[in-house]
């Protein structure tokens, strides 16, 4: 990486620490919104949330232990991945799976940072450090990532059919449940690695929110698809570069520029209907109108 430690950049990513935040923004931007549309499309938006809190759960247990906190956390939220599945499968209901690894996550991360001499350590992985990785965690950043990835690529049209109709996936002999575990694993991965970047209390929305953005402009599931990674890499280097000429904190400064990102989405996608609401030279397409993804 010296070679890109060296690339002469303008400001506001004209140091090194800040090339090495640009290089995790742009790899966890792309990658972390790549995989949350299949979350979204499944209606389990909140998932990073509840692994989020696993993950506190496994670096408060590191702490504690003197282990390293990342590795833990990614046994942590695998386990917990897996767990929310199968309550899911058993119990029928989404809610009733994140909201007990929810709680459970919150109580353990706790219980365990008090037992440590670090507790202070934990607020690191809960907030991020982003201008504070090295670039071996951005090695480890993007393996995990790519890992991740791959694994929703490769299984995108299946995914995509399971969300659409499970019934009919199962008639098809597609087994839906190792499916959907893949789908919680790429997820937990994506979470337990973004503790230095963004922290594992905000991963949540920089996988979620860039998705709804592209999804209010673009009909196409493939298009929304495509664009949210392009979005959430966008969002994340634009909000990186705010909070250095602002002096914020950037995990924060990245999910607010999302958010703000979004709300510009939505502004334009009402103009839009709205002029095509009063284009009387076109016919008015009221499936469009009631419809982001088909």
């Amino acid at each position: 990486m010296g070679l890109l430690a060296a690339v002469e950049l303008i400001y506001p990513f004209d140091s090194e620490f800040m090339v090495r935040a640009l290089v995790a923004a742009l790899i966890l931007g792309f990658c972390a919104p790549f995989i949350g549309t299949f979350v979204v499309q499944r209606n389990l938006s909140l998932v990073g949330d509840g692994l989020g809190h696993v993950a506190a759960a496994g670096v408060g247990l590191a702490l504690w232990l003197d282990f390293a906190p990342q590795w833990v956390a990614i046994i942590a939220t695998i386990f917990a991945a897996i767990l929310i599945e199968f309550i899911f499968h058993f119990s029928k209901s989404a809610d009733t799976a994140l909201a007990i690894i929810f709680y459970s996550g919150i109580a353990a991360s706790i219980t365990f940072a008090g037992q440590s001499s670090n507790q202070g350590q934990l607020q690191q992985y809960l907030f991020g450090s982003l201008l504070s990785i090295t670039w071996a965690e951005i090695y480890v950043l993007a393996a995990i990532c790519l890992i991740a990835s791959l694994a929703i690529f490769l299984l995108s049209k299946i995914l995509l059919s399971v969300a659409i109709d499970a019934s009919s996936a199962k008639i098809a002999g597609i087994n839906t449940h190792a499916v959907h575990v893949v789908l919680m694993c790429s997820v937990a991965l994506i979470v337990s690695v973004s503790m230095s970047i963004t922290g594992l209390l905000l991963v949540s929305a920089v996988m979620v929110v860039p998705v709804m953005t592209s999804k209010l402009l673009n009909k196409s599931f493939y298009k929304a698809w495509g664009f949210a990674g392009l979005f959430g890499a966008f969002g994340s280097v634009l909000g990186l570069g705010i909070s250095r000429i602002l002096n914020l904190a950037p995990g924060g400064t990245i999910v607010l520029t999302h958010i703000g990102l979004f709300i510009l989405a939505t502004l334009l996608f009402v103009l839009r209907r709205w002029i095509r609401q009063h284009d009387h030279t076109h016919p008015i397409d009221e499936q469009y109108i009631g419809q982001q993804i088909s």
